[in-house]
């Protein structure tokens, strides 16, 4: 069955006059008339935001849809990342241009929205239209991280480690993938074994790559890791050696710091590359190790090295932010300072 309401990019809560925002906005967007992209897509995409409005415009049929729908629901490309011909900021203040004055200020808004446009350009519409129709503009961040979470739970159940894969192949525009990981998802429910899914999904798709990486004792570890994380360590030796320079610190320091109040926390591969150019620039080099917690799990361990000093980091959103606030940035605001 399919959710409709990830079609419109709105929480199953939204009130009517939210879904028709999104819906309209959505069908100004992609009229096959109007969309400067793939027409059989737009096409496609209008029949299933028609279908969307046709059963939650209806009171008594969003009650019985609401009532038949299931905890994991098909995932579709719904994914902008692949299709940007037409520029997606302009569509968006065409359907809504009291956005370019609340923009300016609410300066974050489209960081927010370029955020979940990356995962599905309706959610970044929804996010759009149930933001001007509550006023919720204190509240934006939440909004966005509540839409967000309601999107990978939907298709991809409530498993950290399979949203966290859904989210870099959907990131990395391997739609196939995502389509049968939801699959399995939907299929397996909650006795489905995330190591198990993900290694099958990466070796099917050649997600991992052959070669291996250093940190990895054996062959099972190397087959555990094989996950959105992998794609930065393949090119951790290769530095680039205008990263010295003082106006790339500059901005790499100012990304992160970005990245550290972002309303969302960044995954571990988002946390890797940013901090690339920095680590190169420092001569702070990157290995992988794993951490036996039991009998039955290990941990990933990001090691950074400098000289004789070492850093063993938990592979982990959070430990890596707090790694980049304590000890990257300074280190690299101090390297400014001498020079």
């Amino acid at each position: 069955m399919k959710n409709y309401y990830s079609v419109l990019g709105v929480l199953p809560t939204a009130e009517l006059a939210v879904i028709r925002a999104a819906y309209r906005a959505l069908c100004q967007i992609y009229h096959p008339d109007k969309y400067s992209g793939n027409k059989d897509y737009a096409e496609a995409l209008t029949k299933e935001l028609n279908e969307a409005w046709s059963v939650l415009s209806d009171a008594e049929k969003r009650r019985q849809y609401d009532k038949a729908i299931g905890s994991q629901q098909q995932f579709a490309d719904t994914s902008g990342s692949e299709r940007v011909e037409q520029p997606f900021r302009e569509t968006l203040i065409q359907s809504f241009p009291e956005l370019q004055t609340i923009a300016e200020y609410y300066f974050d808004i489209w960081d927010l929205i370029e955020r979940l446009q990356k995962v599905s350009r309706q959610l970044a519409t929804g996010f759009v239209a149930t933001l001007l129709q509550t006023k919720a503009y204190k509240g934006r961040a939440e909004l966005a991280k509540q839409l967000e979470q309601r999107f990978f739970i939907s298709y991809f159940g409530k498993d950290k480690r399979i949203q966290e894969f859904a989210r870099g192949l959907i990131a990395a525009g391997n739609r196939e993938a995502a389509l049968e990981l939801n699959k399995a998802v939907t299929i397996f429910g909650s006795g489905i074994e995330a190591d198990l899914i993900i290694n099958k999904i990466s070796v099917k798709y050649d997600l991992g790559g052959n070669d291996p990486q250093p940190g990895f004792a054996t062959s099972a570890q190397k087959d555990r890791n094989r996950n959105p994380e992998r794609s930065a360590r393949q090119n951790e030796t290769q530095h680039d050696a205008s990263s010295s320079d003082q106006s790339i610190i500059s901005h790499s320091i100012k990304r992160l710091e970005k990245m550290r109040s972002a309303a969302y926390l960044p995954s571990p591969n988002d946390w890797l590359s940013a901090t690339k150019t920095l680590r190169s620039a420092l001569e702070i080099s990157l290995t992988f190790k794993s951490s036996r917690k039991s009998m039955f799990s290990s941990e990933e361990i990001a090691v950074f090295h400098l000289g004789k000093k070492t850093w063993d980091v938990p592979l982990k959103s959070q430990e890596l932010r707090v790694w980049v606030t304590q000890e990257l940035i300074p280190m690299a605001e101090r390297k400014l300072q001498r020079e």
